[in-house]
């Protein structure tokens, strides 16, 4: 049945009417209604949460505030961990739904990295279906007599991926432009996974954008392509491996080379000296 909590520790904070609480095949879904005022929101899961008719200043991590100065409904996926503030707001209704890891990292299918999914932000002006579909969501949660006989994870793992694919973009820049969290993010990506092949197509992915939009905007954000980016993220662990006397084919391998020739080459390319000159100065 439903558990009510006006003020549940650590995930909301602030001025609610009520907070409804329900787990249906190990998905849970909050409502709170009529927020107002100020209020701070943080999960220690993936969640996506949708106002209702909401209006106001809305600031998530370090990123500049959003202001809606109309009603209207909108969607924000929120990384584990990451605080959104309500600054001054009012919302008749706000659904969260909180996304299980092992659900989610199901959903991704290899497309992205769990933990390198980023903020987004939808306006039912940019993609109604992930709205509608949230909602629907959550009416087959709260509905006892409905969700018997309802299957929600196709649902979960198709918003899971209309999440990865549509976004409207951080407040920074202009919709669908690469930030500085956004590199950030990439570069902890490629790190985590630099023994093994990275494709464009990959990170394009992470970032929810075709593989032209992702290659400029990421080469306008940071002056050079991503995969010359990769690169260099490779030459750079490469270094941190020469460091421990390592032999180079081992080194090679470890940073994601896909032989001794093609690292002494890539690495030359970076940094004009080939590696064991490279060892030999250092």
């Amino acid at each position: 049945m439903f558990r009510q909590s006006p003020d549940p520790p650590g995930l909301f904070h602030g001025n609610a009417d009520a907070h409804i609480s329900k787990t249906y095949q190990g998905l849970t879904i909050d409502v709170l209604t009529n927020v107002r005022g100020t209020a701070n929101l943080v999960y220690s899961t993936h969640v996506l949460l949708t106002g209702i008719n909401a209006r106001g200043r809305y600031k998530v991590g370090q990123l500049a505030p959003i202001e809606l100065e109309k009603k209207e409904v909108c969607s924000h996926f929120l990384p584990k961990g990451m605080v959104m503030q309500c600054l001054e707001g009012e919302i008749d209704r706000v659904t969260v739904i909180r996304l299980p890891e092992g659900l989610f990292r199901r959903a991704l299918r290899g497309v992205a990295d769990y933990d390198s999914v980023i903020f987004r932000y939808f306006r039912d002006t940019s993609d109604p279906v992930l709205i509608h579909a949230s909602e629907l969501l959550c009416s087959l949660a709260l509905e006892d007599l409905t969700a018997r006989s309802i299957d929600m994870l196709p649902l979960v793992n198709g918003i899971v991926l209309r999440i990865l694919q549509r976004a409207e973009g951080t407040p920074h820049k202009r919709p669908g432009s690469i930030t500085p969290a956004h590199v950030a993010f990439i570069s902890k990506h490629i790190d985590k996974n630099i023994s093994r092949p990275i494709t464009l197509r990959e990170l394009a992915d992470l970032m929810g954008l075709s593989l032209f939009h992702f290659a400029r905007e990421f080469k306008i954000a940071t002056n050079t392509t991503p995969m010359r980016f990769v690169l260099e993220r490779r030459v750079a662990a490469a270094k941190e491996k020469l460091a421990t006397r390592l032999p180079l084919a081992e080194v090679a391998l470890d940073a994601g080379f896909s032989s001794q020739s093609h690292f002494t080459t890539a690495f030359r390319l970076v940094t004009g000296m080939t590696p064991s000159a490279w060892r030999a100065v250092r």
